[in-house]
């Protein structure tokens, strides 16, 4: 029999290699495919704590695996690994399995989500520094631009709270 692993891991560097410091993710992992009886295969597992994952004792056969998006993880750099494949949004295509054949390395990068905030104040002394007397500006419209590391353009207007603050979340 062959066998297909990976590993859901939190990608620091979001280079799609899982490295030592980088920790594993708990999500769901599937197999599909058909094997070389013509046999419809369809296996879902959960990952361990180390985000690692094995399907065991397959055929010979042309397998995709896919993940399930992490809840509260944004979706990093995923990659084939040792018998190839097709790479796409959590999903690893195309894998060709041949009798005893030990695929690994099929591995989902994850990316925490960034945050950009602080506060709008009337700086009163000019010093760039809110003071105990300063009090934060409600209502000042906020604009953050740029591009993200799939250079997609963002562009997120918000507007400050009662004390000022602010709070751009859910970043890549």
């Amino acid at each position: 029999p062959a066998s297909l692993s990976g590993t859901v891991f939190i990608d620091a560097n979001n280079n799609g290699v899982f490295n030592v410091g980088e920790t594993g993710v708990v999500t769901s992992v599937t197999l599909t495919g058909t094997d070389d009886l013509g046999n419809s295969v369809n296996q879902t597992l959960t990952t361990q704590a180390d985000g690692s994952y094995s399907f065991a004792n397959l055929r010979p056969g042309t397998y995709t695996v896919t993940e399930a998006q992490p809840a509260g993880l944004l979706d990093g750099t995923d990659a084939t690994g040792s018998l190839g494949g097709t790479l796409a949004n959590d999903s690893l295509s195309n894998i060709t399995v041949n009798a005893a054949d030990t695929g690994t390395g099929y591995t989902f990068g994850e990316l925490r989500p960034s945050t950009l905030s602080g506060v709008v104040f009337d700086d009163r002394n000019n010093d760039g520094i809110k003071g105990l007397t300063e009090g934060g500006l409600a209502n000042v419209t906020l604009k953050l631009t740029g591009t993200d590391d799939l250079g997609n353009a963002v562009s997120i207007t918000l507007q400050t709270g009662a004390d000022g603050s602010y709070s751009f979340d859910n970043l890549r």
